[in-house]
């Protein structure tokens, strides 16, 4: 099982695996997609300072209807861990963030949810 030192390696194995399904089903995330999934307004964020993360929200908000959009990612996370060889990795990046404020978890708890809280909680 992989192990992740920081919330960042975790949400960057997120973004990973929806980048790797979204190639697999021939789905574009833009630019602005990705650095939405990175989106906290509790931590700080690689290369993004609070005004530029702010920004980002707001284009986000002008450009995507959001529920369309987490249900796009929601998705993509659901059938990457299903095609995932490796299902612990998952779990092992929840179990460091999953008491954070992130809004990936937003989407990671309504696509594997149930999966991942049962080993994390233990």
């Amino acid at each position: 099982m992989k192990t992740f030192a920081n919330r960042d390696e975790a949400k960057q194995f997120f973004i990973d695996q929806i980048l790797a399904e979204a190639k697999v089903e021939k789905k574009v995330l833009t630019d602005l997609e990705v650095k939405m999934l990175w989106f906290t307004e509790e931590h700080p964020v690689p290369g993004m300072d609070e005004d530029a993360l702010d920004k980002v929200a707001d284009e986000f908000d002008e450009k995507f209807e959001t529920r369309e959009w987490e249900a796009k990612i929601v998705g993509l996370l659901q059938r990457g861990y299903q095609h995932s060889s490796k299902p612990e990795n998952f779990r092992a990046a929840y179990a460091v963030i999953a008491d954070e404020d992130h809004y990936l978890l937003v989407m990671v708890d309504q696509a594997l949810g149930t999966k991942l809280k049962k080993v994390a909680s233990k």
